[in-house]
């Protein structure tokens, strides 16, 4: 079974967008694995993190 997560956040600045994807990877460090780890821009200032386990 396949769980999909989506955060959509906007960010004031670069370091978040940072922060956010650091998160991601210590999810996937602890065990979830992800098969699939995007971010890509939707805005300019908005950010689409997609995670498909």
């Amino acid at each position: 079974m396949m769980c999909l997560l989506i955060i959509c956040a906007r960010f004031k600045n670069a370091s978040v967008y940072y922060r956010i994807k650091s998160i991601c990877w210590q999810i996937k460090n602890a065990g979830f694995s992800p098969e699939k780890l995007d971010i890509v821009v939707l805005r300019k200032d908005y950010w689409h993190i997609l995670m498909i386990f």
